[in-house]
């Protein structure tokens, strides 16, 4: 059906990726330290496929935050999910991230497709059960700066 149609220089063709399980990097902000643990189950959406969920497990959360400058995927253009501020280092305005957040890997096991590679999209992490008193702490924890 497109035989002989051409394709602009850099167009990806296709990508190649394992089929049974894949990586997703998310995140976290310090405040859910304490309540996120390895191997809790976490359902991911994708941006670039709106509909589809994956489900996985929470791997390893980084025992350093991360650079207090946010990571190119977390800026791009798009919803934006977390507390960001725009300095300027050098002549040249940076997004930050307000919050200190860790990095967490998520082991993700596909089904029939497979989300889009270097995509951003959300991930949403089943908690224990929390009493009405650990909610609200953490609550006012998150809706009042420390300084």
């Amino acid at each position: 059906r497109n035989h002989g149609a051409w394709l602009d220089t850099g167009t990806p063709l296709g990508t190649l990726a394992p089929d049974a399980t894949i990586a997703a990097q998310a995140l976290l902000e310090q405040t859910d330290l304490a309540t996120v643990q390895p191997g809790q189950m976490v359902t991911l959406h994708c941006d670039a496929l709106p509909g589809k969920e994956w489900s996985g497990t929470v791997g390893q959360i980084a025992a350093q935050p991360t650079a207090e400058l946010a990571p190119e995927w977390v800026t791009l253009a798009g919803k934006q999910r977390l507390a960001l501020e725009s300095r300027e280092q050098g002549g040249v305005s940076r997004q930050t991230l307000r919050e200190t957040s860790y990095f967490a890997k998520i082991t993700v096991t596909a089904n029939n497709t497979l989300p889009v590679l270097g995509s951003r999209g959300t991930a949403r992490i089943e908690l224990s059960p929390q009493s009405l008193a650990q909610r609200g702490w953490r609550w006012f924890a998150r809706s009042f700066a420390w300084e």
